[in-house]
């Protein structure tokens, strides 16, 4: 396991896919609404917005150029949430190093974050209702002299993976907090 980069899980995966189907799902909505509305019929549904039949006839025309036109973009904004959950997805990877623990991000603006294990503090697992539903949790390492905060009063870390498979975050942080307690001297 050490110096080998690992990934973070295939549930970690489909948690990427599910948070960036999230407009497709909000978009498919509306289309099933305007679809509801085309089906049944504007005057049915609002009969006060006009009694001009032309401009109902324009509104019906407008609807089903939509929701022709919305099949196609639903089936897109699919297939674009895969490749964003890919991209994600093999963006993030770690590592267990000798002397360090190693974190790597992206894919195209690669960054490779090393966090030395005599500087981790506190490692921190989150698990929302949503992760626990999932079975994955968040990870961050609190690092010596880190004492800044986000806006929701997490303390801000050097090192964080926001899903990993519960197993793996588990072991991981046992793991971390081993080799963070055991100080190394090297002699040159």
């Amino acid at each position: 396991m050490e110096n080998k980069y690992q990934r973070l899980g295939t549930r970690t995966f489909w948690v990427f896919v599910f948070e960036s189907l999230a407009p497709a799902i909000v978009t498919s909505l509306i289309w099933l609404g305007l679809l509801i509305i085309e089906v049944v019929g504007l005057s049915t549904l609002f009969p006060f917005l006009s009694t001009n039949q032309a401009s109902l006839d324009s509104a019906d025309k407008v609807l089903t150029l939509g929701i022709v036109a919305g099949i196609p973009l639903i089936f897109l904004f699919v297939f674009l949430a895969f490749i964003i959950a890919l991209v994600r997805y093999f963006g993030y990877a770690y590592s267990l190093d000798e002397n360090s623990f190693r974190v790597s991000l992206g894919i195209l603006n690669k960054f490779d974050i090393s966090i030395p294990y005599r500087q981790i503090q506190d490692i921190n697992l989150e698990r929302t209702l949503i992760n626990r539903l999932w079975g994955v949790s968040r990870l961050s390492i609190l690092t010596a002299g880190t004492e800044d905060t986000t806006a929701d009063g997490r303390e801000v870390s050097s090192g964080d993976i926001p899903v990993l498979e519960k197993g793996k975050a588990d072991f991981l942080r046992e793991e971390l907090l081993k080799r963070a307690n055991i100080q190394k001297t090297t002699t040159t």
